[in-house]
């Protein structure tokens, strides 16, 4: 017991328990409670800093920073010793470096509790300290985007609060949650509970009028009805494509084959589809369509089999290839066929280092260290994208007759040629999100939207758990913007979820091939968060600090 009283120590275990309880709390676990607990351990040390020197906060952001960076978050620590080379020093360096520079958001709050809160936690300190803690997760710069809100995302009530101001409003209500039991327990030991709990009673009404809120959204709230599409999310597990592969025929050849066998083998199984959603990576370096500098990487098969299950089925296809504009290469999604002008997006937001490399423009010497870093270009252009479907097909084509086209998938031009089997053409309008940008809010953020489409690829990290961690974060932006999402994954974890963020299917595995099939009803609400965005958040956030601030002002006239 005497080493817990030593500071370091103690301080050591709060950032280990906290580290534990935002992994258990996260996917595949989902055991939400314990994300009060993880802000819990955040607060209690934010309070063992008071009174002390900036050398002991220091080392408690430390403490944080490394826990999470090893702890819930390891698999970061692993992908960077298989990329440099199985180096134990190198991945402890880099591992140290991502955890002062990515998990910044501890730092900001224990500053601000060290410095600014005293005395014992009331309402109105419970709600600065809450507020800051959000907004320190919202504007803290991170690799890997992971927020206390996504803590309590397996709970289907709580989650609604991100339709108001995102999931950074969800991080609110975990740490005015745990505040309730940091005010309980603040009290003298000899204090009575009945006492005690009458001093936690203003923070337990601001966070019952949280809850309820979050249950109204979810059983009251009144949702656009739409109509019903069939969805088919195709899931090859073609593996990683690494640059060396860029111009293996054999690897090329694999993946059209198990694009083509498995998109066909749901129509096969499921008769009715309108679309049909292929994953980030699912064919590498090439694109469908001969543009301009396009033809250099241009699949004339790739093509042909986007165009036969179209002609075939009336569904539209989303997919993801890559893009040739002025001489840059861009990643991009697009919808075929076309329905209007807006028919592809090119991706806006890019993995440092595997995508695009920082500072390149700067430092070109940084290219000699980091030969393999991806060379993409940002995209400018933000919205939706439209796609054309057909809900009815004049006949259905036969098993035999669809096998026996299979010998046109060389020839985009003959597939084109083929009698259109399709009547009742209908309009999908889609938000595109490529892979890493579902974790910002703002970048998926859509008022016109029908659907979001995530096309995303994990198979860089194997099957461990980070393809459980970012689709688990991925699914708050169908709560955000009250609109169902589809997100196919080229290794896993693939889903469909309605407008609640529930699953209509049960979510695909990771590391083998599989398909998703699901009716989704395209009813959507219209929301805080997709009419105002962050500024919702930010203005909330803003009534929860001021009277905090006016507090110290008239303190200090005093």
């Amino acid at each position: 017991m005497s080493l817990l009283k030593n500071f370091f120590v103690a301080q050591a275990l709060w950032a280990i328990l906290h580290a534990v309880c935002v992994l258990l709390s996260y996917a595949p676990f989902g055991f939400w409670p314990l994300g009060f607990v993880s802000v819990f351990a955040v607060l209690m040390a934010a309070r063992r800093l008071r009174a002390q020197n900036l050398r002991r906060l220091l080392a408690t952001w430390l403490f944080f920073a490394i826990a999470t960076s090893l702890i819930t978050f390891g698999w970061l620590v692993a992908t960077v010793h298989t990329y440099t080379g199985e180096r134990v020093v190198l991945t402890a360096a880099l591992t140290l470096l991502y955890a002062l520079l990515f998990q910044t958001k501890f730092l900001l709050f224990f500053l601000f509790y060290r410095y600014l809160i005293s005395g014992e936690m009331r309402i109105i300190t419970a709600l600065a300290s809450a507020a800051v803690l959000a907004v320190s997760d919202a504007i803290s710069p991170e690799l890997f985007p992971w927020c206390w809100g996504n803590t309590l995302g397996a709970e289907t009530h709580l989650r609604q609060l991100a339709s108001v101001g995102s999931v950074y409003l969800v991080s609110f209500t975990a740490a005015l949650g745990a505040a309730i039991a940091i005010v309980a327990i603040e009290n003298p030991a000899e204090t009575p509970l009945r006492l005690r709990m009458k001093s936690a009673m203003p923070v337990l009404a601001v966070f019952a009028v949280l809850t309820l809120t979050a249950i109204a959204i979810r059983h009251i709230g009144a949702a656009r009805q739409g109509q019903s599409l069939a969805v088919l999310a195709v899931q090859t597990n073609i593996g990683v494509a690494a640059e060396t592969r860029r111009s293996d025929t054999q690897f090329a050849t694999d993946a059209i084959n198990r694009l083509f066998n498995q998109s066909l083998e749901g129509l096969l199984l499921f008769g009715r589809v309108n679309l049909i959603v292929w994953g980030e990576g699912a064919m590498p370096f090439h694109s469908a369509q001969p543009i301009g500098s396009d033809r250099q990487i241009y699949s004339p098969t790739f093509d042909a089999v986007i165009e036969y299950l179209h002609r075939q089925s009336g569904a539209a296809v989303i997919y993801q290839d890559l893009h040739y504009e002025e001489d840059r290469l861009h990643s991009r999604l697009t919808a075929r066929p076309a329905a209007g002008d807006k028919t592809e997006y090119l991706k806006r937001r890019l993995v440092p280092w595997g995508e695009y490399l920082p500072l390149e423009s700067a430092i070109p010497a940084m290219r000699r260290l980091f030969p393999e870093a991806g060379k993409l270009s940002t995209g400018k252009a933000d919205g939706e994208i439209t796609a054309r479907y057909a809900d009815q097909l004049i006949e259905r084509p036969s098993r035999a007759q669809l096998l026996a086209d299979t010998a046109l998938l060389s020839s985009p031009e003959k597939i084109r040629s083929l009698p259109m089997r399709q009547i009742a053409a209908q309009t999908l309008v889609v938000k595109p999100v490529l892979c890493y940008e579902a974790l910002f809010p703002s970048e998926s953020r859509t008022e016109s939207a029908d659907l979001i489409v995530n096309l995303a690829s994990d198979a860089w990290f194997g099957d461990g758990i980070e393809g459980q961690h970012h689709a688990h974060a991925t699914t708050m932006r169908a709560v955000e913007n009250g609109v169902p999402m589809v997100r196919a994954a080229v290794s896993g974890v693939s889903l469909i979820t309605d407008l609640y963020g529930d699953d209509i299917r049960p979510r695909t595995g990771q590391g083998r091939p599989e398909l998703l099939y699901a009716e989704v009803a395209l009813n959507r609400r219209k929301t805080i968060f997709a009419r105002f965005g962050m500024l919702a958040f930010y203005a909330l956030m803003f009534v929860a600090l001021w009277p905090f601030f006016l507090q110290r002002v008239v303190y200090s006239r005093k």
